[in-house]
């Protein structure tokens, strides 16, 4: 799990289809459920929300790539950079 979610934070595509299918399916499922109960569900009103869904989802992740995954990769890049040349040059 740990590889998938690294491969989701170092690649800005990944980040943002991940975000995208992560935040439409459970919210399409709950107003769809939500419209069926009222007696309102449509197929026009499914796929509007699903692809609605799947542009804010794409939103956030491209949010959270800027704000979050792209700082933190460079973090943890400088991190590993500072780590390995210390592994090189001992201090005695």
């Amino acid at each position: 799990m740990g590889r998938f979610l690294r491969g989701v934070a170092s690649s800005f595509v990944k980040c943002v289809i991940f975000f995208s299918l992560v935040f439409a399916i459970p919210e399409w499922l709950y107003f769809a459920n939500d419209l069926y109960s009222r007696g309102m569900l449509t197929v026009n009103r499914s796929l509007a929300m699903a692809v609605g869904f799947l542009f804010l989802g794409a939103v956030l992740g491209a949010v959270a790539w800027w704000t979050i995954f792209k700082p933190l990769m460079f973090k943890i890049e400088k991190i590993r950079k500072l780590r390995s040349e210390t592994n090189k040059n001992p201090e005695k």
